[in-house]
């Protein structure tokens, strides 16, 4: 949780302050994550690489090379000097890193095609594994072998909720979010949420859960994400994706342009080159579960001219030069920051 309450007054001030662009040319960031402490952020590129920043202070740390096996999908395991992450050359062999010393504590193998989703257990030491080779598999840090594993219909994305006790898995193919618990998840899935709402095609880049349980957001590739209720299957939001023109010819399964606060009040989503939307979530009363909600709008005061999209925005001009749509938007939910990025990353406070 949060240690920075999330107000109006926070969210109505918060600026881009520092953009680091420390890709090599034509290299974009692919992944952003944070370690436990929110003190630092963790970003795979396509240049092969994870870089590694301070929060505090918006400073670059170091590089992690990786051009013999590539990297996306870095993530911290639950200590700041270690990492996860997939390759992208050679094999499709999940790796695990000493952040310190630059080598590699210990392989997952098993995957045979590309990994599009890792998502590590916030209350043990496991983490979930999708791939393209239409398996779904469980991993312990402590061991190389694979814990469990899911057949599932790739392409397909898999994430924990907060308590590590349950997981959600959604495929494009069969247009369901599948949840699980952690300790019968070789049986059946205990729920299945229909995705009738969503248009054919569509892309799923992410799935993610609200910090209370009650929200499940689907990030997409194409022109909208959606939050939707974790209990009915009822579609709560729908906001408008703005995918940036690099990417489209990539595989947008690395990223996520849309994200919640850890108060599971707003969510924040990319909307053009030079502004990010906030919305305000629906909060479902138990009545109320047969009625689709509308958007909420958080109304803030902004700089620059508002697009005429019926959604309130804060710019990315004044404090920083950032021309560009970015690919992926977190929230750091130690230090109430927002992280962008897309050929660089950019702190907001």
């Amino acid at each position: 949780m949060t240690t920075v309450p999330i107000t109006y007054e926070l969210l109505s001030s918060i600026e881009p302050r520092k953009w680091l662009k420390n890709t090599e040319l034509g290299g974009e960031i692919t992944s952003v994550s944070f370690d436990d402490s929110g003190e630092l952020s963790l970003a795979s590129s396509t240049d092969d690489s994870l870089k590694l920043y301070n929060c505090v202070t918006g400073k670059f740390i170091k590089e992690l090379a990786s051009k013999k096996y590539g990297a996306h999908l870095g993530r911290f395991s639950h200590h700041s000097n270690s990492l996860i992450h997939a390759s992208t050359k050679e094999d499709d062999t999940i790796r695990y890193l000493d952040v310190v010393t630059n080598r590699y504590l210990r392989y997952f193998p098993g995957h045979k095609q590309a990994v599009t989703s890792l998502d590590v257990s916030p209350s043990d030491e496991i983490f979930l594994s999708a791939s393209m080779d239409n398996t779904l598999r469980l991993w312990d840090f402590r061991s190389p072998n694979c814990q469990g594993l899911l057949n599932v219909s790739s392409p397909a994305v898999a994430a924990f909720d907060a308590t590590g006790l349950i997981f959600a898995c959604v495929s494009e193919r069969k247009y369901k979010i599948s949840l699980y618990n952690i300790k019968t998840y070789d049986s059946r899935p205990f729920q299945e949420i229909p995705l009738t709402f969503l248009p054919p095609h569509v892309s799923i880049s992410n799935i993610e859960f609200s910090t209370d349980g009650k929200n499940i957001l689907l990030t997409t590739a194409n022109d909208c994400h959606y939050v939707v209720d974790a209990y009915s299957g009822q579609e709560l939001l729908r906001v408008p994706a703005r995918t940036n023109a690099k990417s489209a010819s990539k595989n947008l399964s690395f990223y996520s342009s849309a994200c919640m606060s850890p108060d599971s009040k707003y969510l924040f989503a990319a909307n053009d080159e030079k502004h990010l939307a906030i919305y305000e979530l629906p909060e479902m009363k138990p009545n109320q579960y047969s009625d689709t909600w509308n958007m909420h709008e958080l109304m803030i005061q902004v700089k620059d001219t508002v697009p005429s999209d019926p959604q309130s925005c804060i710019p990315m001009t004044d404090k920083v030069d950032c021309p560009e749509v970015p690919s992926i938007v977190r929230f750091n939910p130690r230090h109430a920051q927002l992280v962008t990025a897309h050929s660089g990353v950019v702190f907001w406070n």
